[in-house]
């Protein structure tokens, strides 16, 4: 069953168009990646399922119901909720703290928000770095506690955009030992340019190339289509012979 339903979503800035008529359907439970080149609006179609940008046209339908251009405080009410590119944590707050301005949406008790807090802090190994302050972590740590305060919100589907960007070896492995936890439980969908986690971890991938879908399928098929290799490399590699 299709907890997500995308069709024909585009969005123009003026002359620019940064999605044209994607379509695309989610299954409850899936782990779907979202590749591209730099430019070919990934991002642009995370800002409109998740309410920060009206779409253009087309429609984006969620667990039944149409949330099509809702703000975004609706849409996370309504279980979908998000990280970001370039990481939103808040600075002059804890990490408890940041954490529970998600558990706040659903818990507005202070007492049972903080209790949610801690439950998700022990699940994604950040219980010890509850008291720090946001301007005190690492990129890698900012990134968990943007996941965290996202868990929080008690989601049905999580977008998360390049949450393995500018990570370690030793932590992006941590980072996908916790996503194949989440997913027994959470439906995911994931922008990320490492190809070499991104790829063992999905069910399918969905390539986007100038603001359009190209193609999507299982990863073992996207590696090798020949339209993804050009779209990343150019008709010179294959004319290469590589």
């Amino acid at each position: 069953m299709s907890i997500l339903s995308v069709r024909n979503l585009s969005k123009s800035f003026g002359g620019l168009t940064a999605n044209r008529n994607i379509s695309l359907d989610i299954e409850d439970g899936e782990l779907v990646g979202v590749i591209g080149p730099n430019g070919s609006g990934k991002t642009t179609l995370f800002n409109q399922i998740s309410g920060f940008t009206k779409p253009t046209s087309g429609t984006v339908t969620f667990a039944g119901k149409n949330i099509t251009g809702l703000r975004p405080d609706r849409v996370c009410a309504a279980g979908l909720s998000r990280t970001f590119q370039i990481v939103r944590v808040f600075l002059q707050l804890t990490v408890l703290q940041n954490v529970m301005v998600g558990a706040l949406l659903r818990h507005h008790r202070r007492a049972d928000a903080e209790r949610v807090a801690w439950s998700v802090l022990e699940r994604v190994d950040l219980a010890d770095k509850a008291r720090a302050r946001g301007d005190e972590l690492t990129l890698a740590t900012r990134k968990r506690v943007e996941l965290a305060r996202a868990l929080a919100t008690g989601p049905r589907l999580l977008l998360l955009d390049e949450v393995m960007s500018g990570l370690t070896q030793a932590e992006a492995q941590r980072a996908i030992a916790l996503l194949r936890e989440l997913r027994e439980d959470v439906t995911i969908i994931m922008i990320e340019h490492v190809m070499e986690i991104l790829m063992p971890i999905s069910d399918r991938v969905v390539v986007l190339v100038e603001g359009e879908k190209l193609v999507e399928g299982p990863p073992a098929e996207i590696s090798t289509d020949r339209r993804v290799i050009i779209a990343y490399l150019g008709e010179k590699f294959l004319a290469n012979g590589q």
